[in-house]
């Protein structure tokens, strides 16, 4: 199945999106569209625009779309939710994640800001 005309008549009820992410908005607006639900690798999109009109997508349906994201589950993240879902930090005005790692990620296919997208 080299095709997405091939997974779609397929039928899935689930597809993952795990494609470069300059391709992702075109693949899972597809898959949305013929009513499939997407889990999307991480990031979701490469700008904004395609965020948004993913998110619209789902939102014409009710067809899922979520963001695929190991972090979630990670100790300090989880401590961080449950701290904010049982009001114990107050009214929050901006949340930062940064993990960092010593990784050389030059040359690589995420380092090209044409496919992955990019900070903004």
């Amino acid at each position: 199945m080299d095709d997405l005309a091939d997974v779609i008549a397929a039928q899935p009820r689930l597809a993952v999106v795990a494609t470069p992410p300059d391709t992702h908005r075109p693949v899972a607006e597809r898959l949305l569209a013929a009513g499939i639900a997407v889990l999307c690798e991480k990031p979701l999109a490469s700008s904004i625009e395609d965020v948004q009109a993913l998110a619209d997508a789902a939102d014409r349906g009710t067809t899922p779309l979520a963001m695929a994201t190991k972090f979630r589950f990670a100790r300090g993240v989880a401590a961080a939710r449950s701290a904010i879902e049982a009001g114990r930090l107050g009214a929050i005005r901006e949340v930062e994640v940064v993990f960092k790692a010593a990784v050389d990620m030059r040359g690589r296919w995420n380092s090209d800001r044409a496919v992955a997208g990019g900070g903004w």
